[in-house]
């Protein structure tokens, strides 16, 4: 399965102002379980299901999550993560891309699409 990698830092001025994000653990991994809409980590780019690799640069594989949410508890003004989001489509891409045996693919190819060539209006150009 394809993903890609995020990383996300987040500043507050106060730390009354909440991150706005809960966590999940799923058997040796921690995953974002919900984000808060308009809230920090929203704004940051945060999703739910994100899985994190790393929580203020401490590698949260086999991490639990009693020990994540003290790390964020004791950063007060700022926190970072490495998140891994699984991709199954990239629809502003003028490509789609399918996963065959730990390798992409690439099934179809729409020229002018979103690349900026063909005409003024990402078509094609036809004579």
């Amino acid at each position: 399965m394809s993903y890609e990698t995020i990383s996300v830092r987040m500043n507050r001025s106060d730390p009354s102002i909440r991150w706005g994000f809960t966590l999940r653990q799923q058997g040796g991994k921690l995953l974002v379980a919900s984000v808060d809409r308009d809230s920090l980590s929203d704004k940051a780019g945060m999703k739910p299901n994100d899985e994190v690799d790393a929580v203020c640069g401490r590698n949260a594989s086999n991490m639990s999550i009693n020990e994540a949410n003290s790390i964020v508890d004791n950063s007060f003004r700022e926190v970072n993560f490495n998140l891994r989001r699984y991709v199954t489509s990239h629809t502003c891409l003028p490509w789609t891309l399918t996963e065959q045996d730990n390798k992409l693919i690439v099934d179809d190819v729409r020229p002018g699409f979103g690349t900026g060539f063909g005409s003024a209006y990402g078509g094609t150009v036809s004579s």
